[in-house]
């Protein structure tokens, strides 16, 4: 059923390998992936996270337009100084 699509985007990862897009050829080859086995679900909502986790996920966003928000979910643990720091940052401005 999903043939059609998979072979779709390996024939786009392929393009973009050899144009030497190499990120979007990995996002085509975990569509592939995806369409075939399906998605693979993340242990830790979004809504878990604490506050202090979105701060930074948007500061980071800010600077590199990506925001790394489930890699910074699993690393900060305690974010009370960030704040803090980003508070004083901020009057300091």
């Amino acid at each position: 059923m999903h043939r059609t699509t998979i072979k779709a985007d390996i024939a786009s990862e392929e393009a973009d390998w050899a144009s030497g897009d190499y990120f979007q050829a990995g996002v085509d080859t975990a569509n592939a992936l995806t369409e075939a086995v399906g998605p693979i679900e993340n242990a830790n909502s979004p809504m878990d996270y604490k506050p202090e986790v979105f701060f930074v996920s948007g500061f980071v966003e800010g600077f590199i337009g990506y925001n790394h928000l489930t890699e910074i979910g699993q690393c900060l643990t305690d974010g009370t100084d960030i704040v803090k720091d980003a508070d004083v940052m901020i009057k300091d401005l």
